[in-house]
């Protein structure tokens, strides 16, 4: 039960970011492979362990982004593949979770 749930939160949550991407800024916020990406996870990680992750990746893309800055001549409008921060989320989060009492 608790990998279903996990996934629902995981894959809902993106997928509601994307939607309201698309109804704000009239383009696709968040890819399909993101949403199923996160779906998995969240069924691996369980509900407990789904925004965790999910701050991880944002804050590893955020500071990636602002690294980036300097260097870029077009900064806003421009996009970038998420799953490699989603993926960097999970791996910090399940040695977070490892190490945490049962």
């Amino acid at each position: 039960m608790d990998s279903l749930l996990g996934a629902f939160l995981g894959g809902g949550f993106f997928l509601a970011a994307g939607i309201l991407g698309k109804v704000l800024f009239r383009k696709d916020g968040m890819g399909g492979g993101d949403i199923k990406l996160m779906a998995a996870l969240g069924a691996f990680l369980g509900p407990a362990f789904i925004f965790p992750s999910i701050f991880v990746a944002s804050l590893s893309a955020l500071l990636f982004v602002v690294a980036r800055y300097p260097f870029r001549k077009k900064f806003f409008g421009e996009s970038f593949p998420f799953g490699p921060f989603i993926s960097l989320g999970f791996i910090i989060t399940l040695l977070i979770k490892q190490y945490l009492p049962q």
